[in-house]
């Protein structure tokens, strides 16, 4: 699931207390600096806040054909380098981000998707 989530370069969110948001950025801006939990940057004046109970979704519906659920709660940090588990992403060039948004993850499934037209 790590390796799925790092290559991901958008992220769909569901609040809990309503709402909907995307998030997009390059590939490992998702980043597992634990084993339950995710996290990714922000940066500016944040869209909609994501905080609370949240549920996620990451599609990849090209190469694996599945998508990976997870629930669980949003909270939003000030930046500061993250300790990475397993192997750290690439860092990509710009500035860096205003906070961190980590949610701490309850439950995680990946829910396959099967082929995307059937086999004849």
């Amino acid at each position: 699931m790590v390796d799925f989530i790092r290559r991901q370069e958008m992220i769909f969110v569901t609040m809990a207390a309503g709402g909907r948001t995307a998030r997009r950025g390059p590939v490992g801006f998702l980043q597992v600096p634990a084993r339950r939990m995710i996290t990714w940057p922000e940066f500016g004046e944040i869209r909609a806040p994501v905080t609370g109970g949240v549920r996620l979704l990451m599609l990849d519906l090209l190469e694996e054909r599945t998508g990976l659920h997870v629930t669980g709660r949003a909270s939003v940090a000030p930046f500061g380098p993250p300790q990475l588990c397993g192997s750290a992403p690439a860092r990509t060039a710009g500035p860096p981000p205003d906070r961190w948004v980590r949610v701490r993850v309850d439950q995680a499934w990946f829910a396959d998707q099967g082929p995307l037209v059937p086999r004849l």
